[in-house]
């Protein structure tokens, strides 16, 4: 008994819960390690990796490299400082185009606990531009051909701007004077005119038009039908009524008469109104034929490469690619700029993205609340542009501030700026002052630039570079001042730009045309240059004015004009012999049938409201009629009265 007692005891003190003390080692154990490995990740490797992210954002968003050099964080103060920063220049690898030494700001823990990167001040320090890079940057392939209508509509309008300013016209006036007939080529062309080939097709829809026009005449009424109509108004008793109903009767059959003169007037109408119609339109194509000849003219210039020895051609030759370069980087900065920062959906993107709500109670009422003090994903409220001149390096003196750049605008409710004033000395550029500001606040978001700089150097432009001319700045100092504004899908851009102290590059082939470009640019000591840029981005209106364009056009004219106009003259008669014939015979044809298709549809309608006419005289002579027999009838009634009553 004793033995299963103490047994017992043993039992049931083993099975006494140990008492824990105030320390939990079993949550403190795990805990301890979760942030040992969280503080290891951020001391060892977060710093790389948010290094590495930067420089993919970056890279995406300029095309090519984006290098950093180094980047700290610290979590205490939530700040971050990068240095080094190295943007490559696209169409430049072992370039540049700006470099900050470096860049440093806090983040409100407020916006952090959210999510969010919320950065009240930064600053941006010892800025460069065009530093030479170790070695070339990585330049992204360009973006594959756009999916949208309206993207290649847009890129097809940038490529027929380049081919357009890829015509070398002083090439082509080279030629000429080297003694080049290039009329001589046109016996082959004739087949290609596209006028031509317009007056086929109208041809062809002429005929069409003319039976369907014959087709429709046809079922109008005819003379029988109108004859008829006025035998049975002839048959219609208009006098010698002998009470009020016969009166009654023939009124009504001539209104019935006249609702069907009436039914035939309107359909007479109508068939003119419409055929009139077509025949407008068919005579508008008829006068359209004109601007196809001119294009023809203009093409075969172009094909035979005869030059358009004005002012504003040669301007547009030499200058057309430089000024479409700057349209093409604004492309370039507008689509990343819509792309990072994404303007106020449309009411149709809005629903087209909408996501599917849940069905709302029959009873109740919903509230809306605001979200008061919420931050875009990203917002940089100020950042401060500083950098100050160094005796042996190339940094300028700049500064500048931006100021709300953010991804989510219209959340935000403010437009980004970027304003900037300084010089470069060691780079030689002075007087430099720009504004940007991108307003993606609503639906049609809007990005302007104003920037001028009052001096830089020109080294190697290349204008014209062909094997029969080269012409362009071996050195150059200019100045130039850029004002644009991108709406929507409308571009607005003027370029003001003067180049002096220009060391030419100008030469030819041919000895002549070497003597007489050369002896142009000896008396052209400064070169201006006013160029304006306006339209839609799928419908791009170029402008040019050069005074190096008038000196070249002055200097070429006098032993060029004779040959251009003769060139001019030959392609004009050439087509003239092609087209001439087929053209007179298709205006003939339209005159005369158009003519004659009047004439019925006029014949007929003089028709009809001849008979309507007929038709409302004798309602009336019937009319008048009745009221002249009452009359008499009253009349003597009255009499008969005054005899009855001895009056």
């Amino acid at each position: 008994m004793t033995n299963v007692t103490a047994k017992n005891d043993k039992t049931s003190s083993a099975k006494t819960p140990k008492k824990k003390g105030p320390i939990r080692w079993e949550a403190i154990v795990p805990l301890t390690v979760i942030v040992a490995l969280i503080w290891a990740y951020f001391f060892f490797f977060f710093d790389s990796h948010a290094r590495r992210a930067i420089e993919y954002v970056g890279t995406q968003a300029n095309g090519a490299e984006v290098n950093i050099a180094d980047l700290k964080t610290s979590f205490w103060s939530a700040s971050l400082d990068v240095r080094g920063i190295q943007i490559t220049n696209a169409e430049a690898p072992e370039k540049n185009v700006v470099e900050f030494g470096s860049m440093r700001w806090e983040m409100l823990w407020d916006a952090l606990l959210r999510g969010k990167v919320a950065i009240e001040d930064a600053s941006i320090l010892d800025i460069r531009i065009g530093t030479v890079r170790k070695k070339p940057g990585r330049v992204l392939p360009p973006d594959p051909p756009g999916e949208s209508t309206f993207q290649n509509l847009k890129e097809d309008a940038l490529e027929n701007a380049k081919k357009e300013f890829s015509q070398n016209v002083l090439g082509d006036a080279a030629a000429l004077l080297q003694g080049a007939d290039p009329a001589a080529q046109l016996t082959s062309i004739g087949t290609e005119l596209k006028s031509s080939q317009r007056i086929k097709d109208l041809e062809s829809e002429f005929q069409k038009k003319q039976a369907e026009w014959k087709e429709r005449i046809a079922k109008l009424p005819k003379n029988e039908d109108f004859q008829a109509i006025e035998k049975r108004a002839k048959a219609i008793k208009l006098d010698g009524f002998s009470n009020p109903l016969e009166v009654q009767k023939s009124l009504q059959e001539i209104d019935q008469l006249v609702k069907e003169v009436d039914s035939k007037a309107k359909e007479v109408k109508t068939t003119g109104q419409a055929v009139g119609s077509e025949m407008n339109i068919m005579k508008s194509s008829v006068d359209q034929l004109k601007s196809f000849v001119d294009q023809d003219i203009k093409d075969l210039q172009m094909r035979l490469k005869i030059p358009s020895l004005d002012a504003a051609s040669i301007a547009k030759s030499i200058f057309g690619p430089m000024i479409l370069s700057r349209v093409v980087q604004a492309e370039k900065y507008m689509t990343k700029a819509r792309q990072f920062m994404p303007p106020k959906k449309s009411a149709e993107e809005k629903a087209e993205f909408e996501k599917p709500r849940p069905r709302e109670r029959v009873d109740g009422k919903n509230y809306k609340f605001g979200r008061p003090k919420a931050y875009p994903m990203f917002w940089l409220k100020k950042a401060t542009l500083s950098s100050k001149e160094t005796p042996d390096g190339p940094s300028g003196d700049l500064k500048g501030e931006i100021r709300n750049l953010t991804d989510d605008q219209p959340m935000l409710g403010l437009a980004t700026t970027l304003s900037f004033e300084g010089r470069f000395p060691s780079s030689r550029i002075e007087d430099v002052k720009g504004l940007v500001t991108i307003d993606h606040r609503t639906e049609d978001p809007v990005e302007s630039l104003d920037l001028s700089v009052g001096r830089f150097p020109i080294t190697e432009q290349k204008l014209i570079q062909s094997e029969d001319v080269q012409l362009g700045f071996k050195e150059a100092t200019g100045s130039s001042r850029i004002r644009a504004e991108l709406r929507g899908q409308a571009i607005a851009m003027t370029i003001q730009s003067s180049f002096e102290k220009i060391n030419y590059e100008a030469s030819a082939k041919a000895p002549m045309v070497d003597e007489i470009i050369k002896a142009i640019v000896g008396d052209v000591p400064k070169v201006t240059l006013n160029a304006g840029v306006k339209g839609t981005w799928t419908s791009l209106d170029f402008d040019f004015d050069s005074n190096l364009g008038g000196e070249l056009q002055k200097g070429f004219e006098k032993q060029l004009q004779l040959k251009i106009n003769q060139a001019k003259a030959k392609i004009q008669s050439m087509i003239d012999d092609v087209i001439g014939k087929e053209k007179d015979k298709l205006l003939g044809s339209f005159s005369s049938s158009s003519g004659d298709i009047t004439k019925v549809l006029q014949g007929k309608e003089n028709a009809v409201n001849e008979l309507k006419n007929k038709l409302e005289q004798e309602k009336n002579k019937a009319i008048g009629a009745q009221k002249s027999k009452l009359q008499n009838e009253a009349g003597k009634a009255v009499e008969d009265l005054k005899k009855k009553f001895g009056f």
